[in-house]
């Protein structure tokens, strides 16, 4: 896999192996989590969403270093929506 054309998790996903569905991958990565106590699966989910949010936040420095305002202000919104989630989770009672 050549990883300088890996710029997202959309990239890695159609990389990684472009012959297989991506529901296929996604289960495959899920199976060990669905045999784990629901706890697990809340602190997968979270950390998954805290990466993406990351990701958004780099994409979004560099639109601000690069004035693309309209890409900024996209990607902030989106930066808000995945932190709100987080926060939903993390006051799940399990």
């Amino acid at each position: 896999m050549d990883f300088s054309k890996i710029n997202s998790i959309s990239d890695l996903l159609n990389e990684n192996d472009k012959t297989k569905n991506e529901g296929d991958v996604v289960m495959n990565i899920c199976k060990p989590v669905f045999q784990e106590e629901p706890e697990v699966g809340m602190q997968v989910a979270i950390t998954i969403l805290t990466e993406l949010l990351g990701f958004h936040e780099a994409v979004m420095s560099q639109a601000i270093e690069d004035g693309e305002a309209t890409i900024v202000a996209n990607w902030a919104i989106d930066c808000g929506r995945i932190d709100d989630v987080i926060t939903t989770l993390k006051n799940i009672q399990m």
